[in-house]
């Protein structure tokens, strides 16, 4: 597993490069230490780049612990959160993770399978 986390300044959005296989427990602390930074009060949001990444392991008690390892609501509900696939069981897998989770009431959240439609969408305005 690799995880690489980079701010675009610019585009004012993190990217997380996620390659190998997930571990919910990372996703979680990433997540944590986003909403703890510097840039959550102004971002517009997150690119999550699952293109390398092997999400079969993925369950939903494992999608659950990421949810309560969150204190409650998000503090945003204006963040744009794009998912980027390569293969489309792990379409399946990311969208089952957007329509359960509970933070994400209030966020947009999209799946892509081109990583600039992803960005152009989380810093745009449509």
């Amino acid at each position: 597993m690799n995880v690489d986390v980079e701010f675009d300044e610019a585009g004012g959005f993190y990217v997380i490069r996620y390659s190998g296989e997930v571990d919910t427990d990372v996703i979680a602390r990433i997540v944590r230490d986003i909403r703890d930074g510097a840039h959550y009060k102004s971002m517009l949001g997150v690119v999550w780049d699952f293109r390398s990444a092997d999400l079969s392991s993925m369950t939903l008690s494992g999608m659950m612990s990421v949810w309560s390892s969150q204190s409650g609501r998000p503090l945003r509900t204006d963040l744009r959160v794009a998912s980027v696939f390569s293969r489309i069981p792990d379409e399946l897998i990311l969208h089952l993770w957007q329509a359960a989770a509970p933070s994400s009431i209030g966020m947009q959240r999209r799946s892509f399978t081109d990583m600039d439609a992803a960005r152009r969408w989380v810093a745009g305005p449509d």
